[in-house]
């Protein structure tokens, strides 16, 4: 067979192009996976980065939720009362809706006394991301506005035939009265002012002022050395002592003088006595009275010297307690008086209540009648000499049971993050 030029120059066929396609094809699919490697490996980490973004976003509001739920807790502390008895078997706030995320906060165990601190525990969560912090709250007590007066009464005052001084304003959450009487103070009544001469500024409408709450005679009579009804003689202390570190009836005696009497309907005559401390007297009878020359002072800062549940009648004579009259030693050890105690009966001692005085029903004082701090009542009814000294460092030292509501704030230095 003869080959043409053109038959003789054609390449021989064998299986090389083939080779190469399948190289290629082969180059390809490995080319791809890697680019699909990767791809799904970048993918991954910015899915893990994107997740680990929003942890961290979640973290954050869950902190500052937290932070939110301890100041909310904070509020409603000092907007409560009662937190004591509320907080201690639910939380403060109860797994509430707070923007995006969810809080709740619990009070810790909580120190008897008043003004202790209170730390609370909030938990806040946002997504996958809790955070707790905890704080210690300091309450604040906020004296009664009355505490800045000489004397405030929860109704009437009524002043016939008397002469009144008083070195801060007398008020009434009622009206005021006088009749052939001069009042040389202020006067403020949420009531009328009517009669009488007034030598200070006469304010009417004033707003209300708080008063105690009957639980305050619970509160103290807790806290106090009970001295029975019917180990008082003829119902009557007399020609006694009655302090820290004197008490005649039972022995048995109280570090800061709180003692507290029970009358259960009967009348109770305090009369030339030195009275060192505070004196609770519970369901007095209407006849009740302090007479003759009497001397009472608190025996601690912030504590109040006579507590009265009822009603009773001052009528101090204007005579010294005379030791060399009487035969009674009133500053005998354990009892100072101005830092002095001795065994001997030749000393004389002002005839005055000095701290602050509460009488829950009608304090009258028919005869003179001297107090040096402040003058708390249901009802005042005066027909003599009426003096009030006002004492403003009781209002800078309240004592229990005559401040609002505490306020509570959160003390620097003991904001931390909690493990749960």
């Amino acid at each position: 067979m003869i080959r043409t030029p053109q038959q003789r120059t054609r390449a021989p066929h064998n299986t090389r192009p083939s080779t190469r396609r399948g190289s290629i094809y082969l180059l390809v699919i490995i080319v791809s996976a890697i680019l699909t490697t990767i791809g799904l490996t970048t993918i991954a980490v910015v899915a893990r980065e994107l997740q680990s973004s929003r942890l961290v976003g979640s973290v954050g509001k869950a902190r500052m939720l937290a932070v939110s739920g301890v100041d909310l807790a904070g509020h409603r502390l000092t907007n409560t009362p009662g937190w004591r008895t509320l907080y201690a078997s639910t939380p403060i706030v109860n797994a509430e809706a707070i923007g995006s995320g969810i809080v709740t906060v619990t009070m810790g165990a909580v120190d008897a006394a008043p003004l202790s601190p209170v730390s609370v525990l909030a938990e806040a969560t946002v997504g996958e991301a809790t955070q707790l912090m905890s704080v210690t709250f300091q309450p604040r007590a906020v004296p009664f506005d009355t505490l800045s007066h000489a004397v405030h009464v929860a109704g009437d005052a009524v002043f016939n035939g008397a002469i009144v001084y008083a070195d801060a304003p007398i008020a009434a959450n009622n009206n005021i009265i006088a009749i052939s009487s001069e009042i040389d103070a202020d006067v403020e009544a949420t009531g009328n002012i009517n009669g009488g001469s007034y030598l200070g500024l006469t304010t009417s409408g004033s707003p209300l002022l708080s008063v105690p709450a009957p639980v305050l005679f619970d509160d103290f009579a807790a806290r106090a050395v009970p001295i029975p009804f019917a180990s008082l003689p003829s119902g009557r202390i007399e020609d006694v002592v009655l302090s820290p570190g004197n008490q005649p009836y039972t022995g048995v005696t109280h570090p800061a003088g709180l003692y507290v009497i029970d009358c259960q309907g009967s009348n109770i005559t305090l009369r030339n006595c030195r009275i060192v401390g505070t004196l609770i007297l519970l369901n007095v009878g209407a006849s009740s009275k302090i007479s003759d020359s009497v001397l009472m002072e608190p025996a601690s800062p912030g504590e109040p010297t006579l507590l009265v549940q009822g009603s009773i009648t001052i009528r101090l004579r204007q005579v010294l307690l005379s030791e060399p009259d009487l035969g009674t030693n009133f500053n005998p050890v354990g009892s100072p008086y101005e830092g002095a105690e001795d065994s001997t009966i030749d000393d004389r001692y002002p005839s005055e209540i000095r701290g602050l005085t509460y009488v829950s029903g009608t304090l009258s004082c028919l005869d003179r009648a001297v107090f040096d701090g402040v003058v708390l009542a249901g009802r005042l009814e005066c027909r003599d000499t009426f003096i009030v000294r006002h004492d403003r460092a009781i209002q800078s030292l309240p004592p229990d049971g005559f401040v609002e509501q505490p306020v509570f704030t959160a003390q620097p230095g003991t904001w931390e993050k909690a493990v749960k």
